[in-house]
């Protein structure tokens, strides 16, 4: 079965209020805005571009375009930032854990460092676990 977008959305919603972040808001569907975001107990916010899996026979093709996706609009978020434009915060990519995924990321931990985001992989029981 496949790990949807909303699947993941929802269970970084679930992990986030857990840790403790309030404010939390998930937009399930293709409603305009953050996939998921909130604040820390300090005060910080947390910013979250989430993607998942499809019906289609081809997840290796559909995890390209949707990190290609998730990246872009990271790094928008990013300059967004820099410009003053938005309240500074945490930038976070959330994707199906499986091997598509794994793959395609398996050579970009480095700039994600760099970028100072953090990659969350939620499994299919819905288990989320940040990659740093």
């Amino acid at each position: 079965m496949a790990i949807s977008e909303d699947f993941v959305k929802t269970s970084v919603h679930a992990w986030l209020t857990a840790k403790g972040y309030t404010d939390v808001q998930k937009r399930l569907g293709t409603r305009r805005g953050d996939d998921v975001s909130g604040k820390s107990a300090a005060g910080r916010k947390i910013w979250v571009e989430c993607k998942g899996e499809t019906a289609a026979s081809d997840q290796w093709r559909v995890s390209w375009g949707n990190l290609s996706d998730a990246f872009f609009k990271a790094l928008d978020q990013t300059v967004k930032m820099e410009n003053a434009t938005v309240e500074e915060a945490d930038i976070v990519i959330a994707v199906p854990d499986t091997e598509n995924y794994r793959d395609r990321m398996a050579h970009l931990e480095k700039f994600c460092r760099r970028q100072n985001w953090n990659v969350l992989w939620v499994s299919d029981n819905g288990h989320v676990q940040p990659w740093f």
